[in-house]
């Protein structure tokens, strides 16, 4: 019983509304004054603040060189292919693989760039990509290229434009 008793008073001695100092007071004397501290916690907030804005901002920046920079080189891969798709199809008995393959390559461009496009422009391409697929999960045939190659001209186009539109941001 007296040990249950010792042990209480050492339990009570540490208050656990208050931080454990083992009863030592400690006393904390700042040379600074209060107004100071609570102007550099707002400063702290306002620059917190400021840095996201700007976080924002060179993630646009970045997209917007990106769209520069790539977009333009896909276009020209997709206007060659598109081009090559073209001359496959003229002579489709001897170059159906061949057609069928340029198919592929302008769908796996078109969803490489598709991230790289702002979400307003992207529907078109979309609806490319998804109608390419239908397409050849049905088996491409000479009609059905010669409807991706009709589609995927106008895309370029959409896209040419969009390249264009870039040089002005």
């Amino acid at each position: 019983m007296d040990k249950l008793r010792e042990l209480v008073s050492i339990f009570s001695i540490v208050d656990s509304r208050q931080p454990s100092t083992y009863g030592v007071k400690i006393e904390l004397n700042s040379y600074i004054p209060i107004w100071l501290t609570d102007t550099a916690s707002v400063v702290s907030i306002i620059g917190f603040i400021v840095t996201c804005f700007l976080f924002v901002e060179a993630r646009k920046i970045r997209n917007s060189f990106m769209r520069k920079a790539r977009i333009p080189e896909i276009v020209n891969d997709l206007d060659r292919i598109s081009s090559d798709l073209i001359s496959n199809l003229k002579q489709y008995n001897k170059e159906s693989r061949s057609a069928h393959e340029k198919v592929q390559k302008a769908t796996a461009l078109l969803e490489s760039v598709l991230p790289k496009i702002p979400d307003a422009q992207k529907e078109k391409i979309q609806s490319f990509i998804n109608g390419t697929k239908e397409a050849i999960e049905k088996g491409l045939n000479e009609d059905s290229s010669w409807n991706v190659s009709t589609e995927l001209s106008g895309v370029v186009t959409y896209l040419q434009q969009i390249a264009k539109d870039t040089r002005w941001d």
